[in-house]
């Protein structure tokens, strides 16, 4: 099977701790069974990862080889594969910053897969905070600014820098791009989606939605 060849940790600065890679490959249309190994990083932030080898027959293999000429070999991300899968994880002990969490994002080039492991504000253990725009257009305004602006930088946790006056004077904990809609998370389970293009609030998995009395804002409550 095909997958990176190496991969190279990107910590935040200040996260103290250890962490490994765990990768996961299965085909299922070769082979039932998925495997799965764990490989450290070296003093240099690199690993060298795989082979990606299934057991099979020959059979399935010619099967394989001659499907997928015709673009025929089943390939989906959660049912068949192929696919590589690979997660970060904690090695011993973990301490983190009061009120953060870590979260992990991912890029590949040529072979060679880069985590990163980042540290975000945890809106949950922080008191709620009151939304309340100082002036709605305005702020539908640098909303949709945003969302051009963000579209290259990890989506969970948008940077001060990218805020504008309107977004900034709501005090939110965190600023999340979200498909089409961008997400002040006030403390708590508690958020507000701003939706500039007026097309809905997109569906959250265990989040309540509701409307607001601010046009094209939406309460989001996680369950």
């Amino acid at each position: 099977m095909e997958g990176p060849s190496q991969v190279v940790l990107e910590a935040d600065e200040a996260f103290r701790g250890k962490l490994a890679v765990v990768l996961t490959w299965y085909d299922l249309g070769l082979n039932a069974e998925a495997r799965s190994a764990e490989f450290r990083f070296s003093q240099a932030n690199r690993a060298r990862v795989g082979p990606y080898r299934i057991r099979t027959t020959a059979w399935r293999l010619l099967k394989k080889r001659v499907l997928s000429a015709w673009d025929a070999w089943s390939e989906c991300e959660n049912c068949e594969g192929p696919l590589v899968v690979a997660s970060l994880k904690v090695v011993g002990d973990l301490e983190l910053p009061d009120k953060t969490r870590l979260v992990q994002r991912r890029r590949s080039s040529d072979g060679e897969l880069t985590l990163s492991a980042i540290l975000i504000p945890d809106e949950a253990r922080f008191e709620t905070r009151e939304f309340k725009p100082r002036n709605l257009d305005s702020l539908m305004t640098e909303v949709g600014a945003l969302l051009m602006e963000s579209r290259s930088i990890d989506a969970r946790h948008l940077p001060q820098s990218l805020l504008g006056p309107e977004v900034s004077a709501l005090n939110a904990v965190r600023v999340e791009r979200f498909e089409g809609a961008i997400i002040f998370w006030m403390g708590g389970k508690v958020g507000y989606a701003a939706v500039p293009n007026g097309g809905g609030c997109p569906a959250r998995n265990a989040t309540w939605i509701t409307g607001t009395e601010y046009r094209n804002i939406y309460r989001l409550e996680k369950m």
